[in-house]
């Protein structure tokens, strides 16, 4: 219950995923799509068009008439194509989301007070054994996606009779890898061998501008690299998509992609963690109302809950000493320099100490973690200054 107590924190922020008015440029060669906007979200996690470029897609498209709650474990098997990491099992503080695949669910023929309960129908009914829960699980674990009526922009209309479809989409390209009209499990094996042909396919990439070195916007780069707000970068970069240069064109469509991802992934992050990472929650949240601080205001119940335990805010801290003196391309003005950092990582140590002992287990469990992180920078940090 907690979960989707938090999860609904998150749906405030729905209104800032999306740009309002104008719809965004895509790049030739890219797919587009229609309905990923705020008043059709209907459950899962958050998302933006740009969500559904890049990587390997699963598009579903359902009939809400046929896709009702005794329905739902006809469709268990898609569900468990987009699964997540259990938050209970991934080290959050050294571990990365997957992102070589999303699966999104389009919902027909919803009316609008059906839309505001349509949440329900992915939960198990009431008395549920574990069996039968289990096939409805999956969908919320999994956080997957529910739009109204979002469908590939260009793409033929699915009579109610057909449906469900099922298309997957590569990273690049307009035209699915596999579709299927009248979906049953029986064509699973199908949508796997797609997802593989996709994600064998996909172009290198390196979050979270998508691209290593940045061939045409290197002042974009340079100002994400000192922290400037990504309002007026994605502007600059919405404008190198309409670019005649077709060079030009997909690199700012893929770098615009990258940070509306970035973007999403923190705040599902955000979601996943907190229970169970509360300081790398801690540390996700400060990044993302800093690069993104539009976001701030919708989630103003996510900030209260962080500032109301001052242990989270103290390890927050930490971890984000950590995360920026670990980076590889991390170096020291000079040896004074690093012998202070050394100092500020020994008072660190202290912090930790008390915090091994918190009644929270999983502050408790992180600050023993972040205990062995220290002691590592603080033998390293010598060597992370200017070489003669």
């Amino acid at each position: 219950m907690r979960n989707v107590l938090f999860a609904g924190m998150l749906v405030a922020a729905a209104t800032a995923v999306a740009a309002p008015g104008q719809k965004d440029p895509v790049a030739e060669g890219y797919m587009d799509w229609d309905g990923v906007v705020p008043k059709n979200f209907l459950a899962g996690r958050l998302i933006t068009p740009s969500d559904l470029r890049h990587r390997a897609v699963v598009y579903v498209e359902v009939d809400a008439n046929a896709f009702t709650n005794d329905k739902v474990p006809n469709y268990s098997s898609l569900a468990s194509l987009a699964a997540l990491p259990s938050a209970h099992q991934i080290h959050w503080e050294t571990q990365e989301l997957p992102r070589e695949k999303i699966l999104v669910v389009s919902v027909r023929n919803l009316g609008k007070n059906e839309a505001k309960e349509f949440p329900a129908v992915i939960r198990p009914p009431k008395g549920a054994d574990a069996a039968v829960s289990q096939k409805y699980t999956g969908w919320t674990e999994n956080r997957i996606p529910f739009y109204r009526d979002l469908k590939p922009v260009g793409g033929a209309e699915i009579a109610d009779e057909n449906l469900p479809y099922v298309a997957v989409y590569g990273g690049t390209g307009t035209e699915p890898l596999y579709k299927k009209e009248k979906w049953t499990s029986s064509d699973l094996k199908n949508v796997k061998a797609a997802i593989t042909e996709a994600v064998g396919a996909l172009e290198p990439w390196k979050a979270p501008l998508g691209v290593e070195e940045s061939q045409f916007f290197k002042k974009i780069q340079a100002d994400f690299a000192k922290g400037k707000s990504t309002q007026s970068l994605m502007t600059a970069l919405k404008g190198g998509i309409k670019s005649k240069n077709p060079e030009q064109a997909k690199e700012a469509q893929i770098m615009f992609d990258a940070l509306n991802q970035y973007k999403t992934d923190l705040m599902l992050r955000i979601q996943l963690e907190f229970h169970t990472a509360p300081a790398r929650a801690y540390y996700d949240y400060q990044t993302l109302v800093k690069l993104f601080p539009g976001e701030k205001k919708n989630l103003q119940a996510i900030d209260a809950k962080l500032k109301a335990n001052k242990e989270i805010g103290a390890l927050g801290k930490v971890f984000e000493k950590i995360m920026l003196w670990s980076r590889d391309d991390y170096v020291c003005k000079n040896k004074s320099e690093a012998t202070k950092n050394i100092q500020e990582l020994n008072k660190y140590k202290k912090i930790l100490e008390s915090l091994a002992n918190s009644q929270n287990a999983q502050l408790q469990g992180e600050a023993m973690l972040f205990q062995a992180q220290i002691d590592t920078l603080i033998d390293i940090m010598p060597t992370k200054v200017p070489q003669k």
